[in-house]
């Protein structure tokens, strides 16, 4: 799928987008209005493995990054969440304010930031504070805990030698003031000596180390402390009222989308010449768009002189442009003119010989009888006498277009009986001769395959520079195919709203079975104006079909005519 696909694809389906992508960012506008606001606040605790009055070395730095991802998670801790409901009565529970509260570590530093989030702006930042405090109270405990037991064990060991160390001193100062002392208690006096100088020196290194362990609670006694209170927000940071409406826009736009263009990679309907190019691998005779659905589906006088003047050689004047070109052209006029373009189509293909051409379409409701119809005037008002033909002996609907009596045509004359000698031609406006179908027969098909039809065809042309056939459709019926041998060439009406793809490729495989002559297609009902192009620069049958009997123009030495090289 290229851009231009893209574009086109999007041209045709752009009201489903834009309308989701109204409908979505209106509703996302409605629901962010009614949502209840919610304000954030932060606040930011420095985690340290030093005293904060030491000097910090790079160990240390990442020491304390290490800390903050462990102090991270006993953000969301249950019992420093409850510590935090209970410091401020909160009617929550710790699992309902964990959804409050997000910790996340500042990047590239040793900072632990708290987020909270909540209906009230100041009890977000009162919940911002107690939480920090909480955890930074927490996590010192956590840090100071194993020193505080040393220190106790310490000092109990202190009081217990200290103790046992005046018992041996009173006893070693009692046995000195013995006035006689013996061996034994010379002896006893020495080992009293050594054994006070033994506790002294403990008693000196626990001394030493109840002073390490005081250091260290020092040291350790702020490895979290908080930078600062948590400021109280002046405005909600939900809901975001443009920003909701603009997303849900974006989402609803993108996914109507998506939807367009799964529509119509299923949707097949041949709407614009883009499709007719991409199928049949040509350009349209002519792109006709919508005649008044009230007014009568045929070219008045006003309309049929305006255009005529305006497409005539020499009148291209800058209005008339503009004019073309749609933008201040009304509807009834912009039928008549693509209905002129067609003629011209036509007319360089014919270049001005006799002709017999079959208009039909793949399915019913088509419009081609409302193309043959203002064709045959379009023809009859240049000046040729045109014969237009209903051969659409199943649902006819020329009569109609001309309010002509239908009791006795087409079909009456192809029965041996009554049919007379002459076919019962009716005068239609312009001087055009009509042949309406007449009282729809039991065997439509035998009827149109019959050699009197032939020769009816025959005394036609004879008789008029353009003979018009209006016929049923191709694919219900095999009518059309039958009379391929008798015309010249077949111009196919395809319906913008409903003809599929591949109904026409089953037309045109049914149109070269029979060896037909496909002369393009018209385009019908199209809702886009479409700038006229030159349609004969381009203009050839369609590859592939084939003319079982082209009329009787070429010269003595065999060449070819011109309307045989056009495709005729």
């Amino acid at each position: 799928m290229n851009l231009l696909h893209f574009w086109r694809v999007f041209r045709r389906w752009w009201w489903l987008p834009v309308t989701a992508a109204l409908l979505a960012g209106g509703a996302g506008y409605v629901f962010s209005k009614r949502t209840p606001p919610v304000y954030q606040t932060s606040t930011r605790l420095l985690v340290s493995s030093t005293q904060p009055t030491g000097p910090t070395s790079y160990d240390d730095t990442l020491a304390s990054a290490s800390l903050a991802q462990t102090y991270r998670e006993f953000a969301a801790d249950p019992f420093i969440l409850q510590q935090t409901i209970d410091g401020l009565h909160l009617g929550l529970t710790p699992p309902r304010l964990a959804q409050k509260v997000d910790a996340q570590i500042v990047r590239n530093t040793p900072l632990l930031e708290i987020t909270v989030q909540d209906g009230s702006p100041t009890r977000a930042a009162a919940i911002a504070d107690t939480l920090a405090q909480a955890l930074a109270t927490y996590v010192n405990r956590l840090q100071t805990r194993p020193v505080q037991a040393a220190g106790q064990q310490v000092s109990q060991q202190i009081t217990t030698l200290r103790k046992t160390l005046a018992s041996a001193t009173a006893l070693l100062n009692s046995l000195r003031t013995t006035l006689f002392p013996d061996a034994a208690t010379a002896a006893r006096v020495q080992q009293l000596q050594d054994e006070v100088n033994g506790y002294q020196t403990q008693l000196t290194g626990l001394i030493d180390t109840q002073r390490q362990i005081t250091i260290g609670q020092v040291q350790t006694a702020a490895t979290l402390t908080a930078l600062g209170p948590a400021s109280v927000p002046t405005a909600p940071v939900q809901p975001q009222p443009l920003r909701t409406l603009a997303l849900a826009g974006l989402i609803g736009f993108l996914l109507a989308l998506g939807v367009s263009l799964l529509l119509d990679l299923v949707d097949d309907r041949v709407r614009e010449p883009a499709d007719v190019e991409s199928l049949l691998g040509a350009s349209p005779l002519a792109v006709v768009g919508f005649a008044h659905e009230r007014a009568p589906q045929l070219l008045n006088n006003a309309t049929l002189s305006r255009a005529a003047m305006l497409l005539a050689p020499g009148r291209r004047t800058t209005s008339s442009a503009r004019l073309l070109s749609g933008s201040t052209v009304a509807k009834g006029a912009r039928f008549t003119e693509d209905l002129l373009l067609l003629r011209a189509s036509l007319d360089a293909v014919m270049r001005g010989r006799p002709a017999v051409l079959c208009v039909s379409s793949a399915g019913d409701g088509e419009g081609k009888s409302t193309i043959a119809a203002n064709l045959a005037i379009l023809e009859a008002q240049a000046g040729k006498q045109v014969i237009l033909v209903d051969a659409n002996l199943r649902d006819p609907q020329i009569h109609h277009y001309f309010d002509l009596a239908n009791d006795y045509g087409l079909s009456a004359y192809l029965t041996p009986k009554p049919g007379g000698a002459h076919p019962p031609l009716q005068d239609g406006p312009l001087n055009i001769k009509i042949l309406t179908a007449g009282a729809i027969p039991l065997d439509p098909a035998e009827l149109l395959g019959s050699q009197r039809m032939a020769e009816l065809i025959h005394m036609l042309r004879a008789r008029a520079d353009i003979v018009i056939v209006d016929t049923a459709p191709i694919l219900p019926a095999p009518d059309t195919m039958l009379l391929q041998p008798l015309v010249d060439g077949t111009v196919l009406v395809v319906d913008t709203r409903r003809g599929r793809g591949e109904a026409i490729v089953s037309a045109l495989a049914a149109l070269r079975h029979t060896s037909g002559t496909v002369l393009g297609v018209v385009l019908n009902k199209s809702p886009r104006r479409t700038t006229p192009h030159d349609y004969s620069a381009s203009l050839t049958p369609i590859e592939g079909t084939l003319l079982l009997n082209p009329p009787v123009n070429a010269g003595a030495d065999g060449a070819v005519s011109p309307l045989r090289q056009a495709g005729l």
